[in-house]
């Protein structure tokens, strides 16, 4: 979608938990059943890109097992730090076309644009129709070439062509299909949550997955289990909250009200778009 977001950052933990990096937890305790616990299980590879360095070292600074509600307001700049890395990571792998994107999407364009589009309006107003006319068609065409040119390079489109196709078929699979593949491999579902999450498409892909009796990913259990207590599918899912995962992520400090001392913390936008970035995976 052109953005960083902050369910890229957390497509990271499943994504690691499929590496054999991390364990996610839940709990049987009724008072904690919508917490989890991420307990590290090895440190990252050495060749691991920043972004992800970022928000691993984030999590297990201290310790190697943390529960999701003790980050609230604590782990917000590294996140934010995180997007930065991971733009600056995508810009590398040479996605889009700069020299495109300098030429047909620069701000000057745009600018260009809204003023053959103010100044379209004032012929008008003054009954010159003819030059108003074709002032108007000009702005237009700027910003057909500014929202049609394409960005991306070649090897970016090939990726997002791929890309596009797994959220189409995550979104609109057909279920046999989807059943076929389960029988060839029973990781399936765990191999895909972490796009399913990037996508936005967490919730609906779990919920589908629901109907084929599977159960939960293998890298999901309790913390401190009852003797032979085994988690669900369906405890997997009603613990695994990613808009709740989301807004811990990005939660911050209440600032300061006016009459207090010191300085409170300015936060960045989470989402925030990418110019000549993309998408992530």
């Amino acid at each position: 979608d052109n953005k960083v977001n902050t369910q890229d950052i957390i497509s990271l933990l499943p994504y690691w938990a499929n590496k054999g990096i991390i364990k996610i937890l839940g709990s049987e305790d009724p008072e904690m059943n919508d917490d989890l616990f991420f307990s590290k299980i090895k440190e990252l590879p050495h060749n691991t890109p920043e972004y992800e360095k970022v928000i691993f070292d984030a999590l297990f600074t201290n310790e190697d097992m943390i529960l999701l509600s003790e980050l609230k307001n604590k782990i917000y700049s590294n996140t934010y730090k995180s997007f930065s890395k991971l733009r600056k990571r995508l810009k590398q792998r040479e996605l889009y076309d700069e020299e495109n994107y300098r030429i047909f999407h620069s701000g000057k364009l745009i600018w260009g644009a809204a003023m053959l589009v103010i100044l379209s309006v004032i012929c008008f107003i003054n009954t010159w129709i003819i030059s108003g006319i074709l002032i108007a068609v000009a702005a237009i065409t700027i910003f057909v070439i500014h929202f049609l040119t394409p960005k991306k390079s070649e090897k970016g489109l090939y990726i997002l062509r791929q890309l596009l196709g797994l959220e189409k078929f995550l979104k609109d699979g057909d279920p046999s299909k989807t059943s076929e593949l389960l029988k060839q491999d029973p990781n399936y579902f765990e191999k895909l949550f972490p796009y399913a999450i990037a996508f936005g498409l967490d919730q609906s892909w779990m919920n589908k997955m629901e109907s084929f009796d599977i159960p939960p990913p293998y890298w999901f259990g309790y913390h401190n289990p009852s003797v032979g207590r085994k988690p669900s599918y369906g405890d997997f899912s009603k613990s695994f909250d990613v808009p709740k995962m989301k807004s811990i992520f990005t939660s911050q400090p209440a600032a300061p009200s006016s009459g207090s001392t010191g300085g409170g913390f300015s936060g960045g936008s989470a989402g925030g778009g990418f110019g000549g970035g993309g998408s992530s995976w």
